[in-house]
């Protein structure tokens, strides 16, 4: 029984300590065209890393529902902000910090 209850601790334990890690997240603050003229492309994705203790990259796909998704990265600032010009056909993004969980936005 009390091996039991010493492996139910050490359990409860970890999992707790894997909710503490929980990576960075990317916060999308703004998606929008450089200019009104529609054969112009490129946007500009305006971001935050929330959760971040260091600079750190970027990763963004442009048009990832599309046959030809274009993959983009940039560094944050220290404060986590990052912005970058994209170019995108179809005005969608997603953005994510390695393997954490992807932020999916759409033109403003």
């Amino acid at each position: 029984m009390k091996k039991l209850g010493l492996a139910l601790f050490f359990c409860l334990l970890f999992s707790f300590q894997l909710k503490a890690e929980e990576g960075p997240k990317v916060e999308i603050k703004s998606f929008a065209r450089i200019s009104d003229n529609q054969k112009n492309m490129t946007a500009e994705l305006c971001g935050k890393v929330e959760g971040q203790k260091k600079r750190m990259i970027v990763d963004i796909i442009s048009d990832p529902k599309s046959k030809k998704p274009t993959p983009f990265s940039t560094i944050s600032q220290i404060d986590g902000t990052f912005c970058i010009l994209i170019t995108t056909y179809m005005g969608q993004a997603i953005a994510r910090v390695g393997n954490g969980p992807k932020t999916e936005t759409l033109i403003d």
